[in-house]
């Protein structure tokens, strides 16, 4: 009798082991707390660290961080949502297959702007010739056309004040005939400098001998209690006053408003001294080259902050924060005989775009300028900002998913 009870039981567990296993191999399930360990392959998005995200509803591609031995394949694949969701910008395919170059890398998917009343989900799976799969789940929200964005301005991103910004535009004249949109500021009042500045380069805003105003100044648009004092100087320790639109970007003959508006301390924000003239200033020269382009075309260009480093004050002792990073995001035509509007090509081969993200830091200035280049989109990932939402839902996912330096004269 002891003995039949021992096989039953022994039985029993054996059943129970297998209902385990088949359990285990069904389906594509997500784990709320992955349990592989550091030798294990595995699969994350970069935005949340996790298995799970949310996203905007606006055309993106997010990143999704491998991590498995060199040599490693895998097989990444759309199980659902891949009317919106794809591996490729421009076959909408729904698997992609790679080889592991490294321990870590990321891959990238790309979605469509959400335009449906609901929210949406994909689910996607990884998985790895190791015999490891991950099941990754995206949500994506609806889009929504914040109500400020008026303006059919290429360079403007997405925006909606909050009780922490407060977004302001200035224009000035050009001539006795022509006044121009100068930049659009988002500036956080808490932070006391700007998110970004939305701005376009061309060489109209460049005529004649360049002179600098070095006419600092409150911005007259936004209350002075939110400013930092920089007519007295610059920031206390070793900041500088680091111009976001270039003072060298506005002059003409006719006013010397156009560029006295660059020295607005909305338009300023703390940097560090060799960076300044260092990596970012390569940068603002790469926007120069490109911005004075003979012909109908025009650079668009969203200069700003990311995260925050150390805190600061003026030399009035008003306390503000210091950026941890610096970012731009460009998007011209190709071709500076194209007049075609931005919004209106649906021909991705048309336009080039690319972003630069660095630490403000002398360590940024080591290495090469391409070094700290890559897509609109990844800057888009790690800031949050929907960049150049004028482009046609088309083309946008490929167009910000460009990285060629070389198109830029870049090295």
């Amino acid at each position: 009798m002891l003995l039949l009870q021992s096989l039953g039981s022994r039985i029993l567990e054996n059943l129970l082991a297998i209902v385990l296993v088949l359990l285990s191999m069904g389906g594509c399930t997500s784990s709320e707390e992955p349990q592989a360990s550091p030798t294990e392959a595995a699969a994350s998005f970069r935005l949340s660290g996790t298995d799970r995200v949310e996203v905007a509803g606006h055309a993106s591609n997010p990143l999704i961080d491998l991590r498995a031995a060199q040599g490693t394949t895998y097989t990444l694949t759309i199980l659902s949502g891949g009317t919106w969701c794809h591996t490729s910008p421009s076959s909408e395919t729904t698997t992609t297959t790679g080889r592991m170059v490294s321990s870590m890398q990321s891959a990238k998917i790309y979605l469509k702007q959400n335009n449906s009343s609901t929210e949406r989900t994909a689910e996607i799976e990884v998985k790895f010739s190791t015999g490891e799969s991950v099941c990754l789940q995206l949500t994506q929200g609806i889009y929504e056309k914040p109500a400020l964005f008026t303006k059919e301005w290429p360079e403007l991103p997405d925006y909606q004040d909050n009780d922490n910004t407060i977004t302001v535009t200035h224009f000035a004249p050009l001539s006795s005939s022509k006044t121009a949109r100068n930049f659009t500021v988002c500036f956080n009042i808490e932070k006391g400098y700007a998110e970004w500045l939305a701005y376009p380069i061309h060489k109209c805003y460049m005529q004649g001998s360049y002179r600098r105003t070095d006419d600092w100044a409150y911005d007259p648009k936004i209350p002075v209690e939110y400013q930092p004092n920089l007519m007295i100087g610059s920031y206390r320790g070793s900041w500088v006053r680091g111009h976001q639109v270039m003072s060298n970007h506005r002059y003409v003959s006719y006013s010397d408003e156009l560029n006295a508006q660059t020295f607005y301390a909305s338009n300023i924000m703390p940097q560090d001294y060799s960076f300044n003239g260092g990596m970012w200033l390569n940068m603002e020269e790469i926007c120069t080259n490109k911005g004075m382009t003979s012909g109908a075309d025009t650079l668009y260009c969203v200069t700003g902050t990311h995260e925050v480093r150390t805190k600061a004050s003026d030399k009035a002792g008003k306390e503000l924060s210091v950026p941890k990073y610096c970012f731009k995001v460009l998007l011209k035509a190709r071709s500076s005989k194209n007049t075609t509007p931005i919004a209106k090509i649906t021909d991705p081969s048309q336009l080039m775009a690319i972003g630069f993200l660095a630490y403000n830091d002398s360590s940024s200035n080591s290495g090469k300028l391409s070094d700290y280049t890559m897509s609109v989109a990844e800057v888009e990932e790690l800031t949050g900002f929907n960049f150049f939402p004028m482009l046609d839902e088309s083309i946008a996912a490929e167009v910000k998913a460009q990285h060629k330096p070389s198109d830029w004269n870049i090295n």
